[in-house]
């Protein structure tokens, strides 16, 4: 039965057009691509990470508004985090380990430029997206920006094929290596940084499919060398690294 008490207040109308607003915005920013950081036709010197310099144009540019927004400085922890851990994983599952290092360097690039460019029109136009509502256009439109990055950057196949389809190991565990190695690189980075959103077992779970011996999945985890390597990258808190906030 319609209630014919309820009015639609104004609140609605400007709440919609608010929302176009950001979208409008977030279209024109979402457009342009910036140039690439560094070559990654390079990565037979990198050992394993290409060096600070290169590691800071990269942060700059992918993740340009890492310096103004925890989420996007989250997204960069985790890359290079991910980058470090892909290249134990890699060298574990007998994969290319400087193509499967350097795709874990663009495994969210899609997402990191999409949110900085929704972050930003959110800031332009003084509306704050809900939580769900931030989320689904990140998801909307990563993958494409993802894609376009990897053309405009002219990123060589191996490591466009694996930056791009890490996520699809998930679902079709006998895809190639590099992307295998990628994505189990991921999970001992989200298990290390994240755990409490790691699922329990995830990684003795994907580790068993490659056949891999619990001693060696146990020497791909991160260990003091790693976590301080990662503390003293570009962009990296070292007061207080994410592992020992979480320890107690």
């Amino acid at each position: 039965m319609l209630n014919r008490g309820l009015q639609p207040t104004a609140a609605e109308p400007r709440a919609l057009q608010a929302r176009r607003d950001v979208a409008e915005i977030f279209t024109q920013k979402l457009a342009p691509l910036p140039p690439a950081p560094l070559d990654f036709s390079a990565i037979a010197n990198w050992a394993p990470l290409p060096g600070r310099a290169e590691l800071e144009s990269l942060r700059d540019t992918a993740f340009s508004a890492a310096r103004e927004y925890p989420q996007l400085r989250t997204l960069w922890r985790e890359t290079v985090a991910t980058a470090l851990c892909s290249d134990r994983a890699a060298r574990a599952i007998h994969a290319d380990a400087a193509a499967v290092t350097a795709a874990a360097l663009l495994h969210r690039v899609g997402e990191s430029l999409t949110l900085a460019a929704l972050l930003r029109s959110e800031a332009e136009t003084g509306v704050i997206l809900d939580a769900p509502s931030r989320a689904t256009l990140v998801a909307h439109h990563a993958a494409e920006v993802a894609e376009r990055v990897m053309r405009w950057w002219c990123i060589p196949a191996p490591i466009a094929a694996a930056a791009l389809g890490w996520r699809r190991f998930g679902e079709f565990p006998t895809g190639p290596k590099n992307s295998a190695a990628l994505y189990l690189g991921h999970l001992l980075a989200i298990e290390w940084l994240q755990p409490q959103i790691c699922a329990p077992g995830i990684v003795a779970s994907v580790a068993a499919e490659f056949g891999l011996e619990p001693a060696t999945i146990a020497a791909a985890r991160p260990d003091a060398e790693l976590k301080t390597r990662l503390a003293r990258l570009p962009g990296i808190a070292v007061h207080e690294p994410p592992w020992e906030s979480q320890a107690g």
